[in-house]
């Protein structure tokens, strides 16, 4: 038997000198599940300033449907001085660093996709889209432009997150919801990244070969560079409950061999040290 669609709806807001915010949320149709990570997230600020935000690398793939202002995003294959004009848009896994920046105010309704999702929605190989940003209509065509003006002419949130079950249900629902590449980055999330690469492939009765071309077809980076990330993010969620314990012993935890190591990991993917990032750190509205 079917679940029926949730339809509670998240509202929740903030407020500081010279900024304004308003967030909405709610979990996807169940039949949905296997493809969108997390809540669907209605987002809305206005601010005096423009607002810039780092986004570091997660294995998820963002779907930014715009209802205000565009964007401007630096990617990692962009350089930081020449960041690109956007309007609604997604982008493929990422080894490093992007940045969003809007000019204050800012609308938007973000869906988190897994990789397979949007190989399914694209049709096309996920390899292409890795470290990129790319327009949302230019790579799923112009249904998605139909979409996002249903949902600019739509006044509230709970109709906006139904359009949007609407849409995604007919192009995902009838897939399968998991294959080989999907269980194999299932089973790194949830060690961390900790998995052996090699067990993995002998799981599935694949040469380590076989493996890394898929995972770059179906999920756009190789399964040994999702690892890493998923390491990083670990790190990242231990950086915020530290209890007191050094950079050593949450490396240490997190399954680096050394800090060293975690050193260059965490350069290459936030372009900066542990202590710079610990000490630029600040409270993100979104």
């Amino acid at each position: 038997m079917t679940k029926p669609v949730p339809d509670t709806v998240r509202h929740s807001a903030g407020e500081s000198p010279g900024h304004r915010w308003q967030a909405a949320t709610r979990v996807p149709d169940p039949r949905l599940a296997a493809f969108v990570i997390g809540d669907y997230q209605g987002w809305r600020e206005w601010s005096a300033a423009p607002v810039f935000r780092p986004q570091l690398p997660v294995i998820m793939v963002p779907v930014i449907l715009n209802l205000g202002p565009g964007w401007r995003i630096g990617a990692p294959d962009v350089p930081w001085g020449a960041p690109q004009a956007f309007d609604s848009f997604t982008a493929g896994l990422h080894d490093g660093i992007a940045t969003t920046w809007s000019g204050g105010d800012a609308a938007c309704l973000q869906i988190n996709l897994t990789p397979l999702a949007l190989h399914h929605l694209a049709r096309q190989d996920m390899q292409g889209l890795a470290n990129r940003t790319c327009d949302l209509a230019d790579l799923l065509g112009p249904d998605v432009l139909d979409l996002v003006a249903r949902l600019r002419g739509t006044p509230d949130w709970p109709a906006r997150f139904a359009l949007v079950d609407g849409w995604l249900l007919p192009r995902l629902a009838p897939h399968a919801p998991e294959n080989e590449v999907t269980w194999a980055i299932r089973r790194l999330r949830r060690s961390h990244g900790r998995a052996a690469i090699g067990d993995l492939a002998a799981d599935l009765g694949w040469s380590r070969k076989r493996l890394i071309q898929r995972f770059r077809t179906e999920a756009g980076l190789p399964p040994k560079v999702i690892a890493r990330i998923l390491r990083f993010n670990r790190m990242l969620a231990l950086l915020e409950d530290a209890k007191g314990r050094s950079l050593a012993e949450l490396a240490d935890i997190a399954g680096y061999c050394d800090q060293a190591h975690f050193n260059r990991d965490f350069r290459a993917f936030a372009r900066t040290t542990p202590g710079e990032y610990l000490a630029a750190r600040r409270p993100m509205a979104h």
